[in-house]
């Protein structure tokens, strides 16, 4: 799990996602070359970094940031009824049967 995607054309550039990411994940840039747009926008600099805490989502005021809600069990922690993908929601978690993560 990481973050999944960043919206530019969302993206206010308001640093409140970097203040709020403990693993120091992502940066402010304003090169158009590095994002195409002309103005302050965020990016993931780290991405092996991020923890999938979703902070930087929460946080985000314009809903810019969506972080990958499925993770893999590992193999030896599968259930033996098939269940190996767990799936963050708010209320909880749900572990499911799937082919492959989404």
């Amino acid at each position: 799990m990481a973050i999944e995607s960043i919206n530019l054309e969302t993206c206010d550039g308001c640093n409140i996602c970097i203040d709020s990411c403990p693993a120091d994940v992502l940066r402010l840039v304003d090169n158009v070359q590095d994002t195409g747009f002309d103005t302050w926008k965020v990016i993931i600099a780290y991405p092996n970094e991020c923890h999938s805490c979703s902070l930087c989502e929460m946080d985000c005021p314009v809903d810019a940031i969506k972080v990958e809600k499925t993770m893999m069990i590992p193999t030896p922690f599968q259930s033996h009824d098939g269940y190996k993908y767990l799936t963050f929601r708010k209320g909880g978690v749900k572990a499911e049967k799937m082919a492959e993560a989404r």
